[in-house]
């Protein structure tokens, strides 16, 4: 089935017949297509291209069947098409209450809604009459449980990725680029010198930054492009808007660890190999809950804006600020509290005490211009970084802390910005 949707009459043309003819011969081929098509004051020729129609006012279905026995449906209350008339234009001032003044529109709903009513009656098909107030009955409607809506839409989102598994292998493929490219750029670092210190610190802070930015600006489309369905949704009860963002929570996971692994895979065949396979799973880890976080503060700044473009471009000041409070390029221990609002700092220290706290003896040379660290322990304090036994999972818990705030933050938003701009 194709559904397609003319905005502009972009097939009120007779430049646009052969098209509809290709379409009208869809379901004849291999494939046996269904063409669903919306089209906005057609011109008489196109109208005749079409073998079923399905004529609309307010969002009521006035009339549905064969363009055939539209006519004589139409002949039948009295209003005979014209000769040389666009039957298009002739059926929807009928029905329309603009032209009618509600009279002729509402005869036609009205026998429309008898036929149906004899050819379907007790059908599941027909809409079900309700005793008391009806918004009584709607309020009342008995939802499933919240776990289920969570469960549902959660299979929604692993179609709608199945659909675009393309577009997901692209956006693998670049990301990896990323990673090969750092993974050539320290592929010459080898041994614990002094000189691996500096290089080792660096290519630590560079996978925890392109981790963070990479998920945060990967999804601050989310909100803006799902909240008119969300809306939908919401306000016709089907779903919970706390289910509906726990969803995509949770959909966002699993890629964040698999890309996390993934990423770091190549950097570690290439300069952390010889410190073990744990060391993969340890640092691994930390790149996975820094993606989830990144993922978080990524659909804080979706929430926080109406559109994608004003949130990546006014999100420089929030990184900017996160940055710095990593502690790659401020002295941490000066800014005591306010570290630990940043995602970087947490990723960056749990990085860097999981490489470094094992390490008991780094190169030295004797006529080095420079101060000399001997050990791990030694790097980890000049970089004002932790070193007790309980500093890595300290630091995994306060991702996944600020994951959780940055995510209530973000419901807030979006429960603020629906209630505001009402339901559809």
């Amino acid at each position: 089935m194709e559904v397609l949707q003319s905005d502009e009459n972009i097939f009120d043309s007779i430049k646009e017949i052969p098209t509809l003819g290709v379409l009208n011969n869809s379901p004849n081929g291999r494939h046996k297509k269904a063409i669903i098509c919306s089209i906005h004051q057609p011109s008489s020729a196109v109208f005749e291209l079409f073998t079923h129609i399905i004529l609309m006012d307010a969002g009521r279905v006035v009339y549905q069947g064969s363009t055939d026995r539209a006519f004589q449906f139409f002949t039948n209350l009295g209003y005979v098409l014209p000769q040389n008339c666009n039957p298009a234009d002739f059926y929807l001032k009928t029905i329309s209450d603009a032209h009618t003044h509600g009279k002729d529109g509402e005869l036609v709903k009205a026998k429309y809604e008898n036929e149906i009513w004899g050819r379907y009656s007790g059908s599941w098909l027909l809409a079900r009459s309700y005793s008391g107030d009806y918004l009584y009955n709607i309020t009342n409607f008995k939802k499933i449980r919240w776990i289920f809506q969570v469960y549902l839409l959660l299979i929604r989102f692993i179609t709608d990725d199945s659909r675009n598994i393309k577009r997901g292998f692209i956006s693998l493929g670049l990301f990896m680029i990323t990673s090969v490219t750092l993974a050539i750029m320290y592929s010459g670092v080898s041994g614990l010198t002094q000189t691996s210190v500096q290089d080792i610190g660096g290519s630590i802070f560079m996978l925890s930054s392109e981790m963070i930015f990479t998920f945060s600006y990967g999804v601050t489309y989310v909100f803006p492009s799902a909240l008119p369905i969300m809306r939908r949704e919401v306000g016709e009860g089907t779903y919970s808007l706390s289910a509906y963002y726990v969803a995509v929570v949770l959909s966002f996971i699993p890629m964040a660890f698999f890309k996390g692994y993934v990423f770091f895979s190549i950097i570690y065949g290439t300069v952390y190999y010889a410190r073990g396979f744990m060391l993969f799973l340890t640092m691994g880890l930390v790149l996975g809950l820094s993606a989830v976080t990144a993922t978080a503060y990524g659909l804080f700044l979706s929430s926080f804006f109406e559109t994608d473009t004003m949130a990546t471009e006014c999100a420089a000041p929030f990184d900017l600020i996160f940055l710095i409070f990593g502690g790659a390029y401020y002295n941490v221990d000066s800014i005591p509290y306010l570290k630990y609002f940043s995602l970087f700092f947490y990723s960056n220290e749990a990085l860097m005490y999981n490489f470094w706290i094992n390490v008991d003896e780094i190169v030295c040379p004797e006529n080095l211009d420079h101060p000399c660290v001997q050990n791990g322990v030694e790097v980890l304090k000049r970089g004002s970084f932790k070193t007790a036994e309980y500093t890595y999972w300290v630091d995994c818990l306060g991702l996944l802390g600020l994951a959780v705030a940055f995510n209530v933050v973000a419901y807030y938003f979006i429960r603020k910005y629906v209630k505001r701009s009402g339901y559809y």
